[in-house]
């Protein structure tokens, strides 16, 4: 299991049962910033995301490709029909 963080410190709990911690940067919001996170999982595997509508946005505001969306929310319609599609 890999756990992402902001946090520059903690996690010695979790990291004595097995699971990796990878320490990221900061947004201006103070969230964990994705660019390191996404890249991070990118190259180690495939990613499929199920967030609300904080994460779908920020997923959706960067240039990445993407290859598939499908969201149920009203007020994402107009935003996912402007994203090229693979699906």
């Amino acid at each position: 299991m890999i756990v992402f963080t902001a946090e520059e410190t903690g996690g010695d709990e979790l990291t004595a049962l097995g699971v990796t911690i990878v320490r990221g940067r900061k947004d201006a919001q103070g969230r964990l910033e994705l660019e390191s996170v996404m890249a991070h999982l990118a190259a180690k595997t495939r990613i499929l995301v199920e967030g609300g509508p904080t994460l779908t946005a920020a997923l959706l505001n960067q240039d990445w490709p993407i290859w598939c969306i499908s969201i149920a929310l009203p007020s994402f319609r107009a935003r996912v029909a402007a994203v090229r599609s693979a699906c």
